[in-house]
């Protein structure tokens, strides 16, 4: 109770409720001066969170501030209800007048204490609050100005790049123009080459197709050189051949009348008989063989009678001596005597000399027919081969001589140089078409 005393406040003080309510006042005016000490720059312009923040403590306080006078009031009616108790106590004595007791200042001071102690906290929250704001709405600021001198740097170095840029496409362009004209030069010098490629093509493939018509022309002079003059049938081919082909690599249409021309003469080459010389030198060669043997006309007959006579009839021995002794004796004149009977006219029979001369003669000719024929001269190997059927009919035994003057004969009819057909035709057509 002393000590409630002691705390109790002074007479004159009626109203802790008000003072209370001072408190809180002063409370919520505590925090116009935190917004005064700001910078000059950050009145006005706190976020929005921080006045929120403010205003919640205020309301905080104010309910803080009720709830203690609802507490006060309660305390003031307890002591009334206690002295009427001890009033019925005493109920024999008559109740003293005496002036109200001042309701007691303890309970009082208990609830400033509390609401000063919520008003500090309030303000200490708000300051701590106030100051995170502030020092978060300080990091935005430095941020921002960061972000506002980068913005700067940044649309600086856009202008410079951009300018930069305008310089490249101004300098993108006068390449593109110059690039441009340069191209309009190629080409235009381009087409300059071309064309003058073009005339000197031309001028090549006339050339190149008069110098093929020219070897062409040599070809076909070149075939019936070998034909006429060399005897060469293959050698012609050969050459029209080539000819043909070169003619097939030109192409030209115009020309087809020479290629057929030059075909049908190509297949009279091929169809022109071709004798067999090898075979004809052969085939002579065994006749000069075979007509060593042969006698000369009428030796034959003279050696057959002579042995006829020579021979005569045998002599018997049995015979008498006479016919013994006439035997002998005509036998010993056979030897010296021969006796002919023939009904040719009589003819001198060459000696040993003239004999040999006649064979080496014919044989001679027949030679020369087989040189003629490798030679494949016809006209010599006609002749010869005439001489050589000629001196067997004139000098040598005509039954003796049937076989090799057969074989002759069939030489003779052999033809070394066939008639060569006309290729010329090719040669015309070719000149008229292309001068």
């Amino acid at each position: 109770m002393s000590n409630e005393k002691d705390n109790a406040p002074p007479p004159g003080d009626k109203k802790p409720s008000g003072e209370t309510a001072s408190g809180t006042k002063q409370e919520t005016d505590t925090s116009k001066p935190a917004d005064k000490g700001r910078p000059a720059s950050t009145k006005g312009k706190a976020p929005p969170k921080a006045k929120a923040s403010g205003a919640a403590a205020a309301k905080g306080g104010q309910a803080t501030a009720e709830k203690e006078k609802e507490k006060e009031k309660e305390k003031k009616d307890k002591p009334a209800g206690a002295t009427a108790d001890k009033g019925g106590a005493h109920a024999g004595t008559p109740p003293k007048s005496s002036p109200p007791a001042p309701p007691p200042r303890g309970g009082s001071a208990r609830g400033q204490n509390a609401a000063l102690l919520v008003a500090t906290l309030a303000f200490l929250l708000s300051l701590g609050v106030g100051g995170a704001l502030f020092y978060l709405w300080q990091d935005a600021e430095d941020t921002r100005a960061a972000q506002a001198r980068q913005l700067e740097r940044l649309s600086a170095e856009l202008e410079a790049r951009e300018e930069h840029l305008s310089r490249l496409e101004g300098a993108l362009d006068r390449e593109s123009g110059a690039r441009e004209d340069l191209r309009e030069r190629t080409d235009a010098r381009l087409a300059t080459v071309e064309q003058g490629l073009t005339r000197l093509q031309d001028r090549t493939t006339r050339q190149e197709r008069g110098w093929q018509v020219a070897e062409i022309k040599h070809l076909q002079r070149m075939a019936a050189h070998r034909l006429r003059l060399m005897d060469d049938p293959e050698g012609a081919r050969r050459a029209l051949q080539a000819a043909d082909e070169l003619l097939a690599e030109l192409g030209d249409p115009r020309l087809m009348p020479v290629r057929e021309a030059l075909a049908g003469e190509i297949q009279a080459l091929e169809d022109m008989p071709r004798p067999d010389i090898p075979g004809v030198a052969l085939r002579l060669e065994r006749v000069v063989a075979d007509m060593r043997p042969i006698p000369l006309r009428g030796q034959a007959r003279v050696d057959t009678a002579a042995r006829d006579v020579i021979a005569g009839e045998p002599v018997d021995p049995e015979a008498p001596w006479w016919a013994r002794a006439y035997g002998e004796v005509r036998s010993a004149l056979a030897e010296h005597i021969s006796i002919r009977r023939h009904g040719e006219p009589l003819r001198m029979l060459p000696d040993a000399e003239t004999e040999l001369f006649l064979r080496q003669l014919l044989m001679l000719r027949v030679e020369a027919a087989r040189l003629a024929a490798l030679r494949t001269d016809d006209a010599q190997y006609q002749r010869n081969l005439e001489g050589a059927i000629s001196l067997l009919d004139d000098y040598f035994d005509s039954e003796a001589s049937a076989s090799v003057r057969e074989r002759l004969e069939g030489l003779k009819a052999v033809t070394l140089r066939p008639e060569p057909p006309d290729i010329s035709g090719s040669f015309t057509r070719l000149d008229e078409l292309e001068g």
